[in-house]
């Protein structure tokens, strides 16, 4: 893309000289396996002509430095897959955890009325005899 500055603001390229060969900033160092160390030395050695360079060396590393970002790429996969498992075991845990404090927590409704009324009813009843049992006599008017 023409006028893109990111090359320039990872610091591989100077902003000083926008035009190739001579815009790899002094900072940029060819050290290891990073894609942009690799692409750097890619680049010197085909501004150089070296194509005994450019076809071994250089190639060997693009695909160790592609290697390098795959087993990466691989490894932060597996890791977003275990995060995701555990996410649908936390969701499936809350349900199960509330379910069961609802079912050990709540009433039901219509057990409750039917055990309410069978309890008035038993205490009607205990009324009823209790008052058959004890007749008022013209004694207890008078008290």
């Amino acid at each position: 893309m023409e006028g893109g500055t990111v090359l320039q603001d990872i610091g591989l390229i100077d902003g000083s000289n926008p035009e190739p060969p001579n815009n790899v900033s002094p900072a940029a160092t060819v050290s290891g396996l990073s894609i942009f160390d690799v692409a750097i030395q890619l680049r010197d050695d085909l501004i150089k002509g070296d194509q005994s360079l450019v076809g071994g060396r250089d190639l060997e590393a693009l695909d160790i430095a592609l290697e390098n970002i795959l087993r990466y790429r691989a490894e932060i996969g597996a890791r977003q897959n275990r995060l995701e498992l555990h996410q649908k075991r936390i969701e499936w845990d809350k349900t199960y955890t509330t379910e069961l404090l609802a079912k050990n927590e709540s009433i039901d409704i219509v057990e409750s009325i039917m055990n309410l009324k069978w309890l008035e009813n038993v205490h009607n009843y205990a009324l009823r005899v209790g008052a058959g049992l004890i007749k008022p006599t013209l004694m207890d008017f008078l008290r």
